[in-house]
């Protein structure tokens, strides 16, 4: 939505603190490997408690403070895919370019240099939400028909992962089902996905560079790719 910031921030509102290590995590790892097919450079994701549909926390990347804080106190109210004006809590995906948008919300969009923006849901418990904003800079472009077909894939397996983190387990990968990978190859995988480089996934696992290599080789066979981008990409489709 917003004027950029060059790191990710949290915020908490009002005093009221989000059970918010594991739903940070997963969002900055679904970000991570979404933006490796889809590209953007922004998003906002937040908690939302139903009865009120008040915004409690939010993890955001490259949008202002004054910006975020103008859309809370003055603009929600005008956002057609936020989820207080959606008659069904059950929603799980909505595109602001498929939806009517008012005038005030239009022009606080042109402000921010907002041309489209997906928003993606997960029921927390039976009074909250917590919600995935993909936002998409005019320099950047609507998302195109098959971005969103990624995108609605990888939040399918996404909503799998946020249960996990509900039942306080550990966030699973989203290529774990691949039973023929060893558990060191997953983990190589899981620090790969992260974007960590050969070198730092030898550092964090105490073993040589030439062992991570043997390693990635032998994950490229199992999964027949040829590079990280190719695995990315296929871990994104699976």
């Amino acid at each position: 939505m917003f004027s950029a910031l060059s790191h990710t921030e949290y915020f908490y509102i009002e005093g009221i603190v989000m059970e918010c290590r594991g739903w940070v995590t997963f969002v900055d790892h679904f970000i991570f490997s979404i933006t490796k097919a889809v590209p953007f450079t922004r998003f906002f994701s937040y908690d939302v408690t139903l009865d009120t549909a008040n915004i409690h926390a939010y993890h955001a990347k490259n949008l202002s403070e004054n910006a975020i804080d103008y859309y809370l106190k003055n603009m929600c109210d005008y956002d057609p895919i936020y989820v207080k004006n959606n008659k069904h809590n059950t929603m799980e995906m909505a595109r602001l370019q498929d939806r009517s948008i008012p005038e005030p919300y239009q022009d606080f969009l042109y402000e921010n240099s907002v041309v489209d923006n997906i928003e993606l849901f997960f029921k927390k418990d039976q009074n909250s939400i917590c919600g995935i904003s993909l936002i998409r800079s005019s320099d950047e472009g609507v998302f195109s028909d098959q971005e969103i077909t990624i995108i609605d894939s990888c939040y399918s397996m996404a909503k799998f992962q946020m249960q996990m983190i509900q039942q306080d387990t550990e966030i699973l990968p989203v290529y774990n089902h691949i039973e023929h990978l060893t558990a060191r190859e997953q983990k190589v995988m899981t620090l790969i996905l992260q974007g960590k480089k050969n070198q730092d996934i030898a550092d964090e696992l105490f073993v040589s560079l030439a062992t991570v290599k043997t390693h990635l080789q032998h994950i490229f066979q199992k999964t027949m790719v040829n590079s990280k981008q190719e695995l990315i990409l296929k871990t994104l489709s699976c």
